[in-house]
């Protein structure tokens, strides 16, 4: 069967998995440890040089696909159901989704920060698959994970800068929106990436993605979600509508 490796908090890993949800695609989830998973990342994606991340697909025949859109557009192509990048306006939907992704890396700058500073979330943070027993004392890996984050996608920023450019992408969703239910008239892929994305203001509540309080601490920005009740009501909606369990 086909292999989806993933970070179970990350926003990116979780538009790869709603993506195939969606189309119905049959996958077997894997989690990723970051720096320690490293080599079997490498392995699986087929890659000994170059950068690799997750979220990666590994179809049961066929090349390995890294990252949430490409494997969305293999979704659309392999899969059943409604096409999430609408015919014709694939390039509207690509925009939107870098800009969800522009929110997801301003968020990643707080959150790299807060797993560092917090041994509650160093702990919720490493991979599920760890004894409960042992992560007082490998707590330390999420720290190290999270300085390997800020190496490799360059994670940095003072705090102020990154609240007022998240407010400033979340008024241009708003006017997008302008009260309508879909960004482009229909539910695709544009919704998914921007719902997602709301991780980076507050964290979504859905048996699809349970969040433990550590990590949902972690991922939240109060000071941009105070003024962000019109956009989360949205996003809760697009997950109840669209997103299964």
């Amino acid at each position: 069967m086909a292999l989806l490796v993933r970070l179970h908090y990350s926003p990116w890993s979780e538009k790869a998995r709603w993506a195939l949800d969606h189309h119905r695609v049959a996958y077997e989830l894997r989690e990723h440890a970051p720096i320690l998973g490293e080599p079997l990342l490498r392995a699986r994606a087929r890659r000994l040089r170059g950068p690799v991340t997750v979220p990666l697909f590994v179809p049961d025949t066929g090349a390995p696909i890294m990252g949430s859109a490409a494997i969305a557009r293999h979704a659309d192509e392999v899969g059943r159901g409604a096409r999430l990048f609408l015919p014709g306006r694939a390039d509207e939907v690509a925009r939107w989704d870098a800009r969800a992704d522009g929110l997801i890396e301003l968020a990643r700058v707080l959150v790299v920060a807060r797993i560092e500073a917090d041994p509650e979330i160093q702990r919720a943070s490493l991979p599920p698959f760890l004894p409960s027993a042992l992560r007082g004392a490998l707590s330390p890996m999420a720290v190290m994970g999270s300085r390997f984050i800020r190496w490799k996608y360059a994670a940095d920023g003072g705090e102020d800068a990154v609240h007022d450019r998240m407010r400033r992408m979340l008024d241009e969703l708003r006017r997008a929106l302008d009260g309508k239910p879909y960004l482009l008239g229909e539910f695709s892929f544009a919704d998914l990436a921007m719902a997602v994305a709301m991780q980076a203001v507050s964290p979504v509540e859905h048996a699809a993605w349970p969040i433990s309080a550590p990590i949902r601490r972690c991922w939240t920005t109060p000071e941009v979600a105070a003024e962000a009740a019109d956009l989360l009501a949205w996003r809760d909606r697009v997950f109840r509508d669209h997103r299964s369990a």
